[in-house]
């Protein structure tokens, strides 16, 4: 089974306890890596989102720890997976298998054409095109390691696949990407969300 929230930095941190009561030491000396309080926050936002979901997911308490390249790590074995953009925040947690999330909230002045075009996707008529390949792209290698060769990844295209292990949404301004995403999978959100289906990588 497996469980993913999208919420809003701002809320989280709002009814969040302090971390003093909650964290542990390797998270700690994580969190103090950062330079930025802003990037603090975050950090902090997110190991309680975690949290959240691990207890609804399986009750009890649920320290985490640090793995070797800084990432949120269960003690208990289940796959986490965060991510963040503006004042959002999604948070992910299975216990089959490993999972990736990615959310992007589109930035005004980017040009999702040019990306586009360099990242080889298939045609984009709109936004919402480039950034559902652009999440399914960021959720996967939270998963599979891009490939080593340099932009190896342009090798691969996304296609709508009934079967396939990711799935995304969008809505008021955002997209969402799961990967790894099993269809029974419970997914609460602080917005309202339009499914796009589902969709597996292939090479070209």
């Amino acid at each position: 089974m497996a469980w993913a929230r999208l919420e809003r930095v701002s809320a989280v941190l709002a009814s969040m306890p302090d971390p003093q009561a909650w964290c542990e030491a390797a998270e700690v000396a994580r969190s103090q890596a950062f330079s930025r309080p802003e990037r603090q926050q975050r950090f902090w936002a997110g190991r309680w989102l975690l949290r959240e979901l691990l207890q609804q997911a399986r009750g009890g308490v649920n320290p985490l720890t640090v793995d070797a390249q800084g990432c949120a790590c269960d003690p208990q074995g289940w796959h986490l997976s965060l991510s963040h953009s503006g004042d959002w925040m999604a948070a992910a947690v299975c216990a089959m298998q490993p999972i990736g999330v990615d959310v992007e909230v589109p930035k005004p002045r980017r040009d999702w054409q040019a990306l586009a075009l360099h990242c080889d996707f298939e045609p984009c008529q709109t936004a919402e095109d480039f950034y559902r390949q652009w999440t399914l792209v960021e959720a996967w290698f939270k998963v599979q390691p891009p490939p080593q060769e340099a932009y190896g990844w342009k090798r691969w295209r996304w296609l709508a696949h009934a079967q396939g292990p990711a799935a995304c949404w969008a809505g008021e301004g955002l997209n969402l990407a799961l990967y790894g995403w099993p269809d029974e999978g419970r997914l609460q959100a602080a917005v309202t969300l339009r499914p796009l289906g589902r969709w597996a990588a292939q090479l070209k």
